[in-house]
């Protein structure tokens, strides 16, 4: 997913991990615009994560107790879990087919405040619309 803005690709993407974190996380880590959030990160205005820490202690106070390397591994944490809302809502039709080993492969990106990276990270289909993060497959390009 290109980190472009308004990119039709990835603003769906972005936006269904932000409009989860508002229902199942709470509103206190969304933007006023609605389109970011600091749960995971998401930004469907960037359409990259936003790991930079001083952003996520500005909008949600409890992470300012954490020092910058605490709140970098909880971001990194929680990332993998962010996808599979966007992966369930998106791809809501996607089921397993015996036999037949299937995964999405998601390319994005992170600003860190200094640079935009470029990661990959894969999930396994392991039924109706339901998706397994495939461990240690979260990885810089």
């Amino acid at each position: 997913m290109p980190a472009i803005k308004d990119n039709p690709v990835s603003v769906p993407f972005y936006q269904a991990i932000t409009d989860s974190v508002k229902v199942l996380k709470g509103a206190q880590y969304v933007t006023s615009y609605g389109n970011n959030d600091y749960y995971y990160g998401g930004s469907a205005f960037q359409n990259n994560f936003d790991f930079r820490p001083s952003s996520w202690k500005a909008q949600y106070s409890e992470y300012q107790k954490m020092s910058d390397s605490e709140l970098t591994a909880l971001m990194f944490k929680r990332l993998p879990e962010a996808f599979i809302y966007a992966l369930h809502k998106l791809h809501a039709d996607a089921d397993v087919i015996s036999g037949v080993d299937i995964t999405y492969t998601i390319n994005f990106s992170i600003y860190d405040g200094t640079a935009t990276t470029a990661y990959t990270i894969i999930y396994q289909v392991v039924g109706k619309a339901n998706f397994k993060y495939v461990e240690g497959s979260l990885k810089k390009k």
